[in-house]
């Protein structure tokens, strides 16, 4: 939670230089930006441990079922059981 509020605020300190930027070249602010998105998405996928070798869903029937499962997450220490 704290690495999520430091990136939020180091973003919003370097946007306004980022903008400025448009004065060297017009595209160089969205380049800039989208190196920072592409960036967060290569860490999110290959890197955290939430999402590092874990199989996402691909279709609306795997989300209907894990929306429907208990969240492990939210109750972390009860098991679950299936009757």
């Amino acid at each position: 939670m704290a690495s999520s509020s430091l990136v939020a605020r180091l973003g919003a300190i370097s946007s306004p230089l980022i903008a400025k930027l448009e004065d060297v070249n017009s595209v160089l602010p969205l380049i800039v930006y989208g190196l920072f998105l592409l960036f967060g998405g290569i860490i999110s996928v290959w890197i955290w441990p939430e999402t590092k070798k874990s199989k996402h869903m691909e279709t609306l029937e795997e989300c209907n079922a894990e929306a429907s499962s208990m969240n492990k997450w939210l109750h972390p220490f009860r098991q679950v059981t299936k009757l």
